[in-house]
């Protein structure tokens, strides 16, 4: 998506102060870390077939937002009970008036006008962040949240997320030994992160640089940008506030040719973060392999499950993973609205 025409000043996160009663004591508020646990648990039960998030990834996640921009956490609190929970949050470096907006009610408070003050709420911040345009996904397994934003003047864009899990310790491995042989003697091997000090500064530049390009043409990441080289690095070779990610690389002549990324939860289970190989490569069986080489790896270590998330129009990968053994889960379809 093109840039905007001008960047507005960022905004600090709102104070303590700015807060907007309700009647019968409800307030909307700025979150305070004390909320954490029931934000989280309120999220975790709008997605019970996810792995559940836990308090720690919720901060380390708020804790890591790139600095400048835009970033509200608000709570809906009905004496000192977190009983919705959303916010406005910036999309890209380039585009800061793009804004996501996330609306949360507990499903015991639905329909008691709860999410509508709310969402009026963040409306306005999101005008206070002179936004121009608003991104949403709702699952498709709660039909009164897409009716809720529908009605708002929200619209399907065509895009949405497809999420998928794989318990590893059940997986079939029968074609892997054969499709690495056949990979070998094409002269493609595979390494990975896990010793980081096998990893050469330029061999680090390089995936970075493929991990541009290939993000560039995956459908569904137009508002997806790749985090500077310092902190993409961070999450390679490790950081003490920033858990590392296991990344598989596909290695061609020397050269990086495709790439496949966990991302380990706290609750013995992992994220298929990114997957994708170079246009000139595709066709081989890379990404299959990628994907057994992560799967093995998993197994060795008894996760439960492999999850994965990926553009419900990237028809490639999706039939590569069910392929593989990963089944559908819900699925997230997103909207927008002009403002």
């Amino acid at each position: 998506m093109p840039g905007m025409p001008h960047e507005p000043t960022p905004t600090s996160p709102p104070s303590m102060q700015d807060t907007v009663g309700l009647p019968n004591e409800f307030v909307i508020r700025a979150r305070s870390p004390r909320d954490d646990e029931q934000i989280v648990s309120l999220f975790n039960s709008h997605r019970p077939e996810l792995p559940p998030l836990t308090v720690e990834e919720f901060r380390l996640f708020t804790e890591n937002r790139p600095p400048g921009f835009t970033a509200e956490d608000w709570v809906v609190d009905f004496r000192s009970t977190i009983i919705g929970t959303g916010g406005v949050f910036q999309l890209t470096q380039s585009e800061p008036r793009v804004l996501a907006v996330v609306n949360q009610v507990h499903p015991v408070w639905e329909g008691r006008a709860i999410g509508d003050r709310l969402f009026e709420h963040l409306l306005q911040r999101a005008h206070h962040n002179a936004a121009v345009r608003l991104y949403a996904s709702v699952s498709d397994t709660h039909p009164y949240a897409l009716n809720f934003a529908e009605r708002r003047g929200f619209t399907r864009d065509g895009h949405g997320v497809e999420f998928s899990r794989i318990d590893p310790r059940q997986c079939a491995f029968n074609s892997y030994v054969e499709l690495q042989g056949r990979l070998a003697s094409a002269g493609i091997t595979f390494c990975t992160n896990e010793n980081p000090h096998m990893l050469s500064k330029t061999l680090l530049e390089n995936i970075y640089d493929l991990e541009r390009l290939l993000q560039a043409g995956i459908p569904g990441h137009d508002h997806y940008e790749l985090p500077p080289y310092e902190q993409w690095e961070a999450t390679m070779v490790g950081h003490e506030k920033i858990s590392s990610d296991v990344c598989w690389i596909a290695m061609h002549e020397g050269k990086p040719v495709g790439l496949h990324r966990l991302t380990l939860t706290d609750t013995n289970a992992a994220w298929a973060t990114f997957g994708a190989v170079h246009p000139h490569y595709r066709g081989k069986g890379i990404a299959s392999a990628l994907h057994y080489h992560a799967l093995e790896w998993s197994r060795e270590r008894r996760l439960e499950y492999v999850y994965a998330k990926n553009d419900a129009t990237n028809i490639a990968i999706i039939a590569v993973i069910s392929k593989i053994g990963f089944s559908a889960l819900a699925r997230e379809i997103e909207l927008v609205k002009e403002l």
